[in-house]
Formats: structure tokens, C-alpha cells, sequence
């Protein structure tokens, strides 16, 4: 994925970081697309899959993604409950087990119901 912070007042380079170490997992020769994470829901090109990581949802622009987009979620982080809502958890179940960061994120999708399993941060692959 890349990043766009037109909107937002800060920069996070670990953004950047865990999408080079999503790389390794590619196979050698491959050309990836490269995806921007505030655009999700626009993507309209060939089926992909795509690494699903870092902060869940950031906004609630990320909160519906293409159907041309195929989510593994790895290593992924939510911040706050209030973005487990029903529509949310579904997609979630649909695309189970999730990579969960942190143990936190890791109880909060246990807690209902979706099938989860701790990753840590991809970046420590």
C-alpha cells in the first residue's frame, strides 16, 4: 500500500516500513500494485490480494474496500472498539483467521466471535 496525508498532520514512516516488509512474502519477479490505502473502496483493476496491516480503519473512508481487493489481514491494529460494528465484523469473518499486532486487538476481535490468532507486527518478519 501507499499512503496519502494531504489530511492529516502527521507522517507515519512504520506505514511505509511494514509495507517494504510485506515485500518479502512476494514472489521473486513479481511487479505489485501498489494500492492507496484512503482509496480502497475506488480500486476498480484485476482481482488482488492484498496485505490488510497496521491501523484498522484509520477513517472511515477504509471502512468498505473494493471488491476487486481480496484482504489478507495481517498484523493489523485497532485503536478504538467503536469500529467493530456489524458491517465490519462480517468482513472480518469472511476473510478469517486475523493477524492481529497487538494482544489487545487480539480480544477485542476474539470477544466476538471472529477467529483470530496473535502476528505480531509484520515488520518483525
Amino acid at each position: 500500500m501507499v499512503y496519502d496525508y494531504t489530511e492529516y498532520k502527521f507522517i507515519n514512516l512504520g506505514f511505509y516500513i511494514q509495507s517494504l516488509a510485506a515485500l518479502q512474502f512476494l514472489p521473486k519477479n513479481c511487479q505489485p500494485d501498489l494500492i492507496l490505502r484512503e482509496k480502497l473502496r475506488y480500486y476498480d483493476g484485476t482481482i488482488i490480494n492484498l496485505f490488510m496491516n497496521a491501523w484498522y480503519r484509520i477513517s472511515d473512508r477504509n471502512k468498505k474496500i473494493s471488491k476487486y481487493i481480496k484482504p489478507i489481514y495481517l498484523s493489523i491494529h485497532i485503536y478504538n472498539e467503536k469500529v467493530l460494528d456489524n458491517e465490519t465484523i462480517e468482513n472480518f469473518k469472511k476473510y478469517e483467521p486475523i493477524g492481529c499486532r497487538n494482544i489487545s486487538t487480539l480480544n477485542m476481535l476474539t470477544k466476538r466471535g471472529i477467529n483470530s490468532y496473535f502476528s505480531s507486527c509484520l515488520t518483525l518478519t
